[in-house]
Formats: C-alpha cells, sequence, structure tokens
C-alpha cells in the first residue's frame, strides 16, 4: 500500500478563520491548508482532521502535541521517521520554554523521557551551531564606532588632499597639512588593525567552538538511519561552513549527495540540509522526490504552481526601516515571514489586503543576510533577499 504525504500550501494567521486557528498560525506557522487541489481535511469518518492543529490552550499546547507525547499518532502518513521528527520539534519546543513542561503532566514525561537521547543531543549540537554566529555585544559596539572613526578620519584625508591643490600655500602650511594626513593615515591603520585583530579571535574562538560541537556530536549514538544522516550532516557542517572553510573533500561531497538523494520522508530534515550544501558544490543537479519516494512506496502530491507575485523591499540594504513593495496587492491579507540563512524564522509581518506598501521596523533584527516570502491563501506568491546593516 502506498502512503500518500501531502504537500500543503500555507495561509497566513490572518486568514486562518477562527480565533484559536489564527494564534495557533502565528505562533507555529508550519501547517495550513487551502482545501481542494491540494489537500482535504475530511478524514474517512467525515471529520475535520485539520481542526486538532489549531485547538491551541491558553497554555501555548495544541492537540498534535499532546498526540506527539503520548505517542498516538496512528494515522498512515505519519511514517516512523516523521514521527522522530515531530518529536524532536515538540522536545526543542519545550526546551526553549520550559514553563511548557508543567502545562500537562504529558509534556513534562515526554520531556523527561528524552533526556539522554539522541534527539536531545542533537537539539543541543543545533543550538551550538545557532551560537556559533554571535559576536560579543561589546566587541560589535567597537567595530561599529571604529567604523565611524575611520569615515571621519576618511573625511578629514579627503578635505587635506583638496587643501594642497591650492596654489597659494606657503611650504611651512603644505608640511603642515601633510603631516596632518600622515596622521590621519596612522589612525585608520590603527583601527583597521584592531578590527582584524578583532575579527581573527572570533574565527579562533569560532573554530574551536566548532571543534567542541564536533566532539558532541561524534559522541552520538544512532540507531536510525534519520539519526546517522543528522549526525553525518552537523559533522561536514562543523567541519567546513563553521569554520569557514572554502571546500569539501571527496568523501564529504559523496556523503552530502549520498544523503541528499534519500527520500526526506525516510532521510528526514537533513536530507535537505545536505541538499543545500551540495548545491555548494554542484548546483545543477535537481532531486526529485516524487520519483525518489516512489521507491519507498510514498507518494509525494505535488503542490499546485501559483504566478509567482513580483515583490521587493527597498531600501536593501536596509538600515532602521524597510518597505515591502507589491506590485499587485494581495486579495486577501497575507503574511510576509523572514528567515535567517540557516532556515529560521526570525521575523513576521501581517499584509493587509490591497495594500501596495507595508512599512516594518528592522532595529530588532540582527545584521545579516535574510531571505523572505510573502504568503497568502494561494501559497508563495513572492519571495526574495534581504540584507540587514545596523
Amino acid at each position: 500500500m502506498h502512503r500518500i504525504i501531502s504537500s500543503c500550501t500555507t495561509r497566513p494567521s490572518s486568514t486562518a478563520g477562527t480565533p484559536s486557528r489564527r494564534a495557533w498560525t502565528r505562533r507555529r506557522g508550519w501547517f495550513s491548508f487551502v482545501d481542494g487541489e491540494n489537500y482535504d481535511c475530511a478524514n474517512d469518518q467525515g471529520a475535520d482532521y485539520c481542526s486538532q492543529f489549531y485547538a491551541v490552550r491558553s497554555n501555548g499546547v495544541n492537540g498534535l502535541d499532546q498526540q506527539i507525547a503520548q505517542d498516538s499518532l496512528q494515522n498512515d502518513p505519519y511514517t516512523p521517521e516523521t514521527q522522530w521528527t515531530l518529536k524532536g520539534g515538540l522536545y526543542g519546543k519545550l526546551d526553549n520554554n520550559p514553563a511548557l513542561r508543567d502545562s500537562l503532566p504529558d509534556m513534562a514525561a515526554f520531556y523527561n523521557d528524552l533526556q539522554g537521547s539522541a534527539t536531545a543531543a542533537f537539539k543541543a549540537v543545533g543550538d551550538g551551531q545557532l551560537a556559533l554566529y554571535g559576536l560579543d555585544s561589546t566587541v560589535v559596539a567597537q567595530l561599529q564606532a571604529n567604523r565611524v572613526q575611520i569615515e571621519s578620519y576618511m573625511a578629514l584625508v579627503k578635505t587635506g588632499m583638496e587643501g594642497l591643490n591650492d596654489s597659494t600655500l606657503t611650504a611651512a602650511q603644505a608640511d603642515s597639512i601633510i603631516a596632518s594626513l600622515s596622521g590621519y593615515r596612522q589612525n585608520i591603520n590603527t583601527l583597521v588593525a584592531w578590527n582584524t585583530s578583532a575579527m581573527e579571535v572570533a574565527r579562533t574562538s569560532k573554530a574551536l567552538t566548532a571543534d567542541g560541537l564536533k566532539a558532541a556530536n561524534a559522541a552520538i549514538g544512532t540507531s536510525k538511519l534519520i539519526e546517522a544522516n543528522e549526525k553525518q550532516v552537523n559533522e561536514i557542517y562543523l567541519s567546513v561552513i563553521a569554520k569557514e572553510v572554502d571546500t569539501f573533500t571527496v568523501d564529504q561531497a559523496n556523503t552530502l549527495y549520498s544523503i541528499a538523494s534519500q527520500c526526506p520522508m525516510e532521510g528526514g530534515n537533513a536530507v535537505y540540509q545536505a541538499r543545500s550544501m551540495y548545491r555548494l558544490i554542484n548546483d545543477t543537479v535537481f532531486f526529485d522526490d516524487q520519483l525518489i519516494c516512489l521507491q519507498h512506496g510514498i507518494i509525494v502530491k505535488s503542490i499546485r504552481q501559483q504566478d509567482p507575485n513580483r515583490t521587493g523591499v527597498i531600501p536593501n540594504p536596509a538600515k532602521d526601516r524597510a518597505t515591502l513593495m507589491m506590485e499587485q496587492p494581495l486579495d486577501n491579507p497575507g503574511t510576509f515571514v523572514l528567515y535567517n540563512m540557516l532556515g529560521t524564522v526570525v521575523f513576521h509581518l501581517d499584509v493587509a489586503a490591497n495594500a501596495f506598501r507595508t512599512d516594518f521596523s528592522t532595529t530588532g533584527i540582527a545584521q545579516g543576510m535574510y531571505h523572505y516570502r510573502v504568503i497568502s491563501t494561494k501559497g508563495v506568491v513572492g519571495s526574495g533577499k534581504l540584507s540587514i546593516i545596523h
């Protein structure tokens, strides 16, 4: 018997229907359906299967969380690998929010049962990977102050160079300007040297942290393919990307390709991570999940393609504020979602129907490169990249 996995489209929180559904979508947002071509919420008994995903309690726990904690997911599309992934997601939710562990007895028991497991160990390694890119706030402040000083000295150098072109200058005046220019340049060199030294210390610290995470990752015992994939992808990421190494070894490339060629429903999220890294080696390879997964008896329904709406964010790079520009406004309210380079949602914003412009603040978003999507009831209607500088 084939198992059918439906690739569900997403809809924004503001069109999710009931208040409980809207609240849940703002918190989680990964499961939002559009009835009809791609998904049908009615099961064989005629009940509304999807309602469990939106039954959010005041304590932040929903019906799906309870089923995961109770190990009571029974319907066929939940493969053992999918259940492993869902358990990891719930463990992470409870680990990040300790108050939820006391919300229901099932949550505390579930969390305690996973202590010392591969799931808990992988969560710790994942948290460590995110921390690799954090720079000490004091260092960041000094780097920013140095940039301002360098810019001011550069302006003084420019003014001094223009002053030397004055034909009425005496020799003494010219010597004074040249001496000042020499001082400005020395100050600039000193600041640049400090910046270089600080960044080198940060790289060294990052490399040492990556080595520590590699050791922790290597100590994780695995018994399933999905766990082995996670471990191998972590090891390669920490050996190459985290250390800013320019190339992959032949063995690393072969391992990434082997994992990337698996059905994600069997190999887990590490399959997608392997594909993203393998694209750095060869960005022409296409992985056909419908064909790959069919070999495992899993039928993947493809999402109906939507005509993308032309969207843009200005200014780009953005500093303190930015504006989402829509060539064609949405028929219904939507959501603007911002992801970091690891695919984690860092910001989301409601987009009103019929709005050509939506302004938002970027002051609370860390400096860096991000991907964004504009999501409506039709799915993803626009996407792009946004750089933020402060």
